[in-house]
C-alpha cells in the first residue's frame, strides 16, 4: 500500500520546515554518528542526524502532522526514526531497489521544489528494474507513506547544492503492537 498527501502541511508551517531543515548539518553515511562499523546501511548523497535530536519542534510538527492522516500504519503506538536527506546531480553510487530493513512502514516528504523528473519508484520485486509497480513523481509538499517491506528506489537525483537538489525527509516506523497467536 502506497498513501500519497499532497500540500500536505499549510504553506506557512511548510515554510518553516523547510527553513528549519537548511539551517542542520548534513554527513555522509561514512560520516552519520548513527552508522556503526558493523552496520549494512548506507546511502547515496547526505543525511542530518535524528530530527527529534536536532530539529525536536520541527520533529513534532512533522510527526503530528502524519497522525493527523489517519493512515492504518499509523493505528497504535509506534517507534520511529526520521531524516532530513540531500541527494544531487553529482552525488556517486546508482540508486537501487531495496526494502527498508526490518521496519513496518516508511515515510518520505519531499521538500525541494517539485520535479517531475524525479520521484520514488516502486518495484514488485528487488531484483529487476523493469518490474516497476508505480511511480510517484516529485511535488513539492507531498507525503508519501508505505509499507517498508515494498521494493523501492529514489529516482533522479539532480541538483548542486542545498538550495536546488533533492530534499527529503526520510522516515521509518514500526509498530509496538506484539502479534501472538491463540
Amino acid at each position: 500500500m502506497i498513501s500519497v498527501y499532497d500540500n500536505f502541511l499549510p504553506a506557512n508551517v511548510f515554510e518553516g520546515v523547510v527553513k528549519k531543515i537548511k539551517s542542520l548539518d548534513f554527513m555522509s553515511a561514512t560520516n552519520h554518528p548513527d552508522i556503526t562499523k558493523d552496520s549494512h546501511e548506507h546511502w547515496p548523497g547526505v543525511r542530518t542526524k535524528l530530527l527529534s535530536t536536532v530539529a525536536e519542534t520541527t520533529d513534532r510538527i512533522i510527526l503530528k502532522s502524519i497522525n493527523n492522516t489517519g493512515n492504518k500504519f499509523l493505528w497504535g503506538a509506534y517507534d520511529y526514526k526520521l531524516y532530513a536527506h540531500l541527494k544531487l546531480a553529482t552525488d556517486k553510487g546508482e540508486d537501487y531497489i531495496h526494502q527498508d530493513g526490518d521496519w513496518d512502514f516508511a515515510f518520505l516528504y519531499y521538500l525541494s521544489e517539485t520535479n517531475l523528473n524525479s520521484g520514488t519508484k516502486f518495484y514488485f520485486n528487488d531484483e529487476d528494474k523493469n518490474n516497476e509497480h508505480t511511480l510517484v513523481k516529485f511535488v513539492q509538499n507531498r507525503l508519501l507513506i508505505y509499507d517498508a517491506k515494498m521494493p523501492h528506489c529514489p529516482w533522479g537525483k539532480y541538483g548542486n547544492n542545498l538550495s536546488d537538489g533533492r530534499l527529503t525527509l526520510n522516515g521509518f516506523g514500526k509498530s509496538q503492537w506484539v502479534n501472538s497467536k491463540t
